[in-house]
Formats: C-alpha cells, structure tokens, sequence
C-alpha cells in the first residue's frame, strides 16, 4: 500500500475514533468527510487520480461542518494527499501550494493522524522540486525528512527508503551518480529488510536505478534493473496503473538503447497505452515515450512517423517544463538532429519542422551504428599503430551523435595505443586537445583547461615541429573554454593573441574577430564588439569564409547592438545583409522580416516621441501614425498597437483633438486589457489620458 492510502486510512480512521469518543452517544455510521476519503484511497489504489482528487475536494468540502479543532487537522492531512495526488498528475504548480498548506496548519498546531505524515509533506514537496530542476531546494526537504525520520526511530518504516530513494533520484539527475547509487543500494537493502527478497516496494528503487545505468550508458545493466523493476509492479499494481505503464516503457526505452528497436516498440506502445488513459494528456511521461517513438522510427528512416512524435514530445514538454527544462532542451535537440538526417534524405518532406538546426559539418556520422562499429574494431584485433586511428573515428562518431561520454573513453584509448605505438608526439598532442573539447562538452571545464594547456604548453616548447595552426586553434579553444563560463577577460587575451598569429585576412582570422566581438558583447563593451563584428565583415567581404553561418551570427548580433542603441538607420540595412547571408527556412525568415517589421515601427515611435518633446506635434503625429499602420501588421506583437494608440492619443490631446484622442485611447484601453503582458502602470496612465481627453471632449463646443 502507498504512504498517500496508508495516510488517509490513518486520517479516518484515528479521527473518526477521535470523534466517538468526545463526542458521547453518536450514530455508528460514518461521517460524510470519512466516506468520502475512504473511496479516494481506492481510487487511488487502483491509479484512477482524476477520481482520487475530486473525492478529496469533496471530503475537504464536507469537513466544513466539523468543529475549528477538528477541521484544522483534517484538512492539513486532506491538503497533503491532495499535493501527491497533484504531483502525480504532473500538476505541479497545485501540488506546491496545497504541500505548503498543509505543512503551514501543521506549524500552526493541527494534530497529525501519523507520525511521518509532516516528513512525508516533506518528501512530496522534494519530489515537487525535483521534478521542475530545482535540485537545491528539493535537496534541503529530502534531507530534512531523513533527519526527522532518524530522529523519530522510525527506519524500519516503509516511507524511510522511500524518501532514500526520491533523494537518489536528485542527486541522479544532478549527474552525482556515485551519492545516488548509494542511495538507491541503500533504499533497496531497507525495503528487504521490511518486506524480505524482492520487496514489491522496491521497484520503483530499482527502476531509478536502471534510469541512472542508462544515463551513464550502461546499457545491459540498465535493461536488466528494469526488468526486475517491472517484474516486482507487475506482482503489485493493477494492469492499468500508471506506474505499470511506465515502467514497460523504460524498459523499451533499455531496449533502444540497445538498438534492439522492434522490441523497445512493443513495450514502449504498451507502457504508452496505460499511461494516456491514466494520465493527463500534458503530463510529461507521455512526452518521453513520443520521444521515444521517434526515435524508434527515426532508425528505421520512418521519418513521417518519427517527425509526428518527436514534434509531439517537443510541444508537449515545451508547454508542461518550459523551454528552458532539460528535458525539453533534449527533445529539441533530438527534433533537430531528425531534421539533420531528413536533410541527408531529401526526397522526404518536412511535415512541420519547428526547430532549425544549422547543418552539422558531419551530419553522415549520424547515420553509422557506434556499438557496432566498436564491435567490429574489437573483433578484427588491428595492431596499436592501426587501431588508435580506428578509435579516434570512433570517438569523432559518438562526438556527432552527443554521446560524449562513450566519445570520451573512445579517445582516450585511441591515446593510449597512440604512445603504444609511438605515433609522432603532435598527433599524441592533437589527441589530446581533443579530450579537452570533449570535457568542455560535458562542462567539465577544469579538466578541459588541463588538457588544453597540456597542448598549448608542448606547442609553444616546439615551435620548429608544431603546426602552427594548431597553436592557434588551441588558443582559440581556451578563449572558447573562459567564454563560456563568463571569464571575458581571459578569453579576450586567448583570442587576441590567436588572431595576431594567424595570417592576414583569412577566413580563420574572421571567425575569431567574430567570436571576440560576442566575447565583448556580453562583457557590455558595445563599441569594442561593433568593432569586432565589423572588421569579421570585412574580411569575409574579401575572402568569404566556408561556413557562412558565421556571417549570419555576426550579422544578427550586430543588429541587435544597433539596436539597444537606438540607431535604427543602421540596424535596417544589416537585417537585409542577414536575410541573405545563410540558407533560412521559413521560419528563420520570418523570424528576421518580424525583426525588420519591429525595428521600423521602434524607429517611428522614437521619431514620435522626439518630435514630442521638442513640442512638434504635427511630425509627432505623422510618425505616431506610420507606426500604428505597422503595428497593426500581422506577426507583431497586439500590445504594441495599444502603446502606438497611447502615444498617438497623447499627440492628439497636445493638438487639442479630443475626440479622435479620446478614440484612440479607449481602444488603447480595450486591447490592454485583453493582453496577458499588460503592465497595470500602462493601463493607469491610458486611462488617466482618456479621462481627460472624455472630459474635454464633453466640454468643448
């Protein structure tokens, strides 16, 4: 049984008692609130959450008539089931609120039915957090809950590994895979004690375990914890429980991994099944099992079916976790990289392609299988002197698929058999160069710089035998490592002293001027970043560079400088520049002719307001007026022509023209107020306006 049933049991049943016996000479039969928990707990039992939580909502509402002692208490206990079920469900924003509630009427005194039920608040509030990337404050709940639970002595109780287990599962997603493992062995170990070998009650363990094998690409362990995983659910749950559902799809998820794509299908389309009829069409687990799909059709080069499902995943998390959520971020990497591989296919059509990716220099690595590859360098025995160019491609093939880690350990055993070999010492050096990008790709910037320092150093030490390209991208490399993690200053000094290596005016040279100018611009030096940007231009004017993509970064970072500093008759002219400077599709394009749109109506409405001020109310108007025709055009933003009728009806007021002010400005006031962004200081200043212009209006002849 849950800790959610287990609780409201408890709830029932000790206050139920409770009123008994303070009560006197009372009816046997129970209380609506009582009835009404007891047919949640078996909703809930069965998965059915939709049911649980409207049977909880009517106990909560029933509890209206008890006394203030006893409904203070009921309620804190009816909030915390209500925020499991709500996180359940995925409503995580609901579960937040009614979790800090009920932990809010305990502070305040309300009687608690169990001991554990605060810790469990606790635990479910950690989940909550966990579950939206907010691993620093689910870390302080989770912590807390096992603090208190120690302290209580109650180990041995089933919500103790319990909570082991959730605490896992933020360290796993953390990537702190040594704390989590512990956790995971340790919550397991405490299930068997309480409920013997195979402890139905661990699966769940077992499963985040598997999850976190997989994570760390292994594979063939991850496949069999999820099985197990699966195994105990099925002895334990209903065929239709969610939690059933999704662990048939982990292990179909195991199983792509696996390349073992037409068994991953079944358990995947299975555990898909349960998961739509139990959860709602939003939740996030049914995201990843359309990530899934696609990428089950995506190896098949199904690519109508796998674009359905990788566009469905993406909308589906984009809107439930943000844009911003890693999960999401991966789903558009993975749309993406589809759209990559429909490119190397052209004879099959993009259905909708939401994303833009720009084309990966080696987008043909995509389509080789790594695993079997390895397999076929491991069974064919090449001498050391063979073999570590054999692991080097290995390595740049996981590289393209972002499967650092196995691209990592690729690489580092091409090193090893290199100096086995005594391979020339600036391949060994490239090689390890190599590594250093490789750790920058995971973050791992500290060995990043190791390496590429380890580089640099043998590089400056020999220059008669160094290849002096290398040298300088090396230092680029460590310009690229301090950039990325906001050391503008050390980056500056990196890039400066490449660009004054390289030769004149080569496209080399280009691509660092660009790459400096955005070092500057995030560093907020405005006039050193145009500089930059336009000696990169000029350049590539002279001699263009063989990925044009630069052009169209500095181009569009150029802009927006341009921009933020009002000088509009500049900005113009390199949107046009932009608009030819790559290969769009169309929606980039569009993307780039609203910014044009935006920044024409941004120029007329400074015009107007310059014009304003200098009390030249005719041109004030004239501007105000341009820039209301294109605010009015579609793909700009509706709040934009209620600040445009705002300005215009302040214009018109200055002239003396209050009825058509008066026009404008309540129809300023009417689009406000239907735009969710409307600031209430935007809307106190329209209607300020339009009073005056009303009361003016009624007053002159």
């Amino acid at each position: 049984m849950s800790p959610l049933c287990r609780y409201l049991i408890a709830l029932g049943c000790v206050i139920f008692l409770g009123i008994n016996l303070t009560g006197g000479a009372q009816e046997q039969s129970a209380p609506e609130w009582h009835t009404l928990l007891g047919d949640s707990v078996q909703a809930a039992q069965s998965g059915h959450y939709p049911k649980a939580i409207e049977l909880s909502h009517k106990a909560l509402k029933a509890t209206q008539t008890l006394p203030a002692y006893q409904r203070k208490s009921i309620t804190a206990q009816i909030y915390s089931n209500l925020g499991t079920l709500y996180w359940e469900q995925g409503r995580y924003q609901e579960a937040e609120q009614t979790i800090q509630q009920a932990i809010a009427l305990w502070d305040k005194g309300a009687l608690k039915p169990d001991p554990l039920a605060q810790i469990m608040a606790y635990n479910t509030l950690g989940n909550i957090l966990k579950d939206t990337a907010r691993y620093t404050e689910a870390h302080s709940f989770y912590k807390k809950a096992i603090a208190e639970t120690e302290q209580l002595g109650l180990e041995k109780t089933k919500d103790y590994p319990i909570i082991l287990d959730n605490w896992a599962e933020n360290y796993r997603l953390q990537k702190k895979y040594a704390e989590a493992e512990l956790l995971y062995q340790k919550a397991i170990e405490h299930f068997e004690i309480i409920e013997g070998e195979n402890a139905p009650s661990s699966a769940k363990a077992f499963s985040n375990w598997g999850t976190l094998k997989n994570q760390t690409g292994q594979y063939n362990e991850a496949y069999t914890l999820y099985k197990k995983a699966l195994s105990l659910m099925e002895q334990s749950l209903p065929p239709k429980h969610p939690r059933l559902g999704l662990s048939q799809a982990n292990v179909g998820g195991a199983l792509i991994n696996l390349k073992r794509f037409d068994e991953g299908k079944i358990y995947i389309e299975r555990g898909l099944s349960i998961l739509k009829a139990a959860l709602p069409a939003e939740h996030p687990m049914i995201a990843l099992q359309h990530h899934n799909l696609c990428v089950i059709y995506g190896s098949k080069k199904q690519f109508t079916q796998a674009e359905f499902h990788c566009e469905k995943a993406w909308t589906l998390s984009k809107k439930k976790l943000g844009e911003e959520h890693p999960t999401t971020k991966r789903m558009a990497k993975t749309l993406a990289d589809l759209h990559l591989l429909m490119e190397d296919n052209p004879t099959v059509p993009s259905v909708n392609p939401k994303i833009s990716s720009k084309p990966a220099s080696e987008s043909s690595w995509q389509k080789v299988s790594p695993e079997k590859w390895a397999a076929e360098i491991e069974n064919k025995h090449y001498p050391p002197e063979e073999a570590w160019k054999k692991y080097q491609d290995l390595s740049i093939n996981y590289f393209h698929q972002g499967q650092f880690s196995e691209s990592q350990l690729a690489l580092q055993r091409a090193l090893k058999l290199a100096k086995m070999a005594s391979v020339d010492r600036n391949l060994q050096i490239s090689l390890i160069s190599q590594l250093g990008t490789l750790y920058r790709a995971e973050k791992n910037y500290d060995e990043a710089l190791k390496h590429y320092t380890a580089a640099l150093n043998y590089y400056r030490q020999h220059p008669e035998t160094s290849d002096s390209f290398a040298l300088t991208s090396t230092l680029g490399n460590i310009g690229e490592l301090y950039y990325a993690q906001k050391k503008y200053a050390e980056a500056e000094s990196y890039f400066k002293e490449a660009i004054h290596l390289f030769e004149p005016s080569t496209p080399m040279q280009d691509s660092y001027y660009a790459t400096l100018g955005f070092v500057y611009q995030h560093w907020d030096k405005p006039d050193q970043a145009e500089f930059m940007f336009k000696k990169s231009l000029n350049i590539f004017e002279k001699e263009p560079v063989t990925i044009p993509s630069y052009r169209f970064d500095v181009l569009t970072n150029l802009f927006h400088l341009y921009r933020a500093q009002g000088r509009y008759e500049e900005a113009i002219p390199i949107l046009e520049k932009t608009l030819s400077a790559h290969p769009l599709n169309a929606q980039d394009r569009q993307t780039i002719l609203g910014f044009k749109k935006q920044l024409e109506w941004e120029k007329h409405m400074e015009n107007a307001k310059s014009h304003l001020a200098k009390e030249s109310y005719g041109k004030a108007e004239q501007s105000t007026r341009v820039a209301l025709t294109l605010s009015q055009q579609s793909g700009l933003n509706s709040l934009k022509e209620a600040i445009t009728r705002t300005l215009l009806g302040l214009t018109l007021s200055k002239q003396q023209k209050w009825s058509e002010a008066q026009n404008h400005l309540e129809k300023a006031y009417a689009i406000g107020l239907k735009h969710k962004d409307t600031q209430n200081d935007l809307l106190e200043s329209i209607q300020k306006l339009l009073n005056k212009a009303k009361q003016q209006a009624n007053t002159t002849p």
